[in-house]
Parts: structure tokens; sequence; C-alpha cells
């Protein structure tokens, strides 16, 4: 039994056949970037790219079983998906006027069989009858790689930073620590927002509190319809050095 779960597997892990892709409407089609797994509310996947035709979209991905899902969801009303540039199904039962991709006939078989053995197994690991074993130095070897990789990735990051920041530590300290900030829901957003707010502004005024909440919301994009008197007075202050330093936006 297909369920969105195993879809959104196949589609992170990229275990379709995607040769010679086509939307439902017969426009070529290719995956450039997939996404980021949202799985939090909304669609799917998040920030994907996908050349339709000539075109190159860019915006959010949403998988289903079946195309009319879509409305069973409600997801027409909803301005989460507004900004969706792909709808990915098994089976495409009703029409939208967004790209749609049908699996049907794209997944193995041998997968489908595969994950409702272990969907119905009653074991607390489901493969943990598999005649898959692995020795003591076997496994040491394995965690250990799984560090390095961890290790590297963040290593990247760090390069990255300080090639963007010609190899300002400080900078490169602030960006990472906004990160931590936003945790995994909130990551591009604050990571987004070390950019365009350096850390060499902020530490020019950083006496003044009132100040700093202006730079920070401001460029934040929270002080776009200020809803109070409070409001109104940072976005002033914002109004302002955003044309000072000519960069503080979002």
């Amino acid at each position: 039994m297909v369920n969105e779960k195993l879809l959104q597997f196949i589609w992170n892990s990229s275990l379709l056949d995607s040769s010679k892709l086509k939307t439902t409407q017969g426009e070529a089609i290719t995956i450039i970037d997939k996404g980021l797994h949202n799985f939090n509310a909304g669609p799917d996947f998040l920030n994907a790219r996908v050349q339709v035709g000539n075109e190159l979209w860019a915006g959010n991905i949403e998988i289903h079983v079946n195309a009319k899902d879509w409305f069973a969801h409600g997801h027409q009303n909803d301005p989460k998906y507004e900004n969706v540039i792909l709808h990915v199904v098994m089976f495409n039962d009703s029409d939208l006027n967004i790209p749609t991709i049908e699996l049907n006939g794209r997944i193995s078989n041998l997968m489908i069989a595969k994950y409702d053995e272990l969907m119905q197994s009653n074991s607390w690991i489901a493969c943990e009858a598999s005649d898959i074993r692995l020795q003591d130095f076997e496994m040491f070897q394995f965690k250990n790689r799984l560090v390095i990789e961890r290790l590297e990735l963040k290593l990247d990051r760090v390069k990255s930073d300080l090639e963007e920041t010609n190899n300002d530590w400080e900078e490169c300290h602030y960006r990472n620590l906004l990160r931590v900030f936003g945790l995994k829901v909130n990551l591009a957003g604050f990571t987004e927002l070390g950019k365009v707010l350096p850390f060499k502004i902020l530490r020019k005024h950083r006496e003044n509190h009132k100040l700093t909440e202006a730079l920070l919301f401001g460029c934040a994009g929270m002080l776009n319809e200020p809803i109070d008197e409070y409001q109104k007075a940072l976005k002033a202050e914002f109004d302002f050095y955003q044309k000072k330093y000519h960069r503080c936006t979002y």
C-alpha cells in the first residue's frame, strides 16, 4: 500500500525513475533541486528548483497519493501553499493549475512490496530479523565515518562564511550563533538575517537597545506592517538606518 510517507521518502532519496520526466500536461521537466524536507506545517518540500520546459521555477513541492487529495486537504484555500510549483502524485485523478508529476510506473514494485513488509512487522525494529550483522570493528568504523562526515559539513560551512566575510572570525561566529537560534524550523531565515545584517553594524550600536531591536526586527521583515506605537517607532528607526547602510533589507 503506497502512502504519502513512502512517496516523501522516495522523493527525498531520489529513488524514482527520473528518465525522460514529463508533467501530466506533457511538458519536459528537470529536477534541479528536490527541496528541503519540511516536517512542520506547510508543503512537504521547501525551496526547490525545477525546470519546466524552458522556464526555471523556484518554490515548494507538495506530495500526495492522489491528485484530488489537494482539495481534500483544503490546500486551495491555504496561503501556505501559494508558492507550490510542483505537485507530485502517485495517481493523477484530478486536474490542477500546477505542474504535476505522476509517479505511477516510475517506482519499483519491489520497493513498494518491501515497504509493506516492514510496515506490517510487529518487531520493535522492523528489520531486526534481517541476517545483516556488523562486527564490532565494522560498527566502530561506521560511527567514525559518520562523525568525520558531520565535522566536514560543519567545516565547509565555516569555510564558506570566512570566504564571504574576508576571514572575519567574529562575523563568522555571529552567523553561526544566529543559525543556532534558528534551529531547524527557522534555519534559513536566521542564516539570511546574518548575511543582510552584519555583526559590525550591531556592534557599532550595541549600547542602543532600541536601535538594535529595530535593526534585527526590520531586517527580518517583521516591521513591514507595525501594529502598535512601539513597532511604528522601531520602523521609523529602521527606515532611517536602512537608507544609511544601504544593505539592511530582507
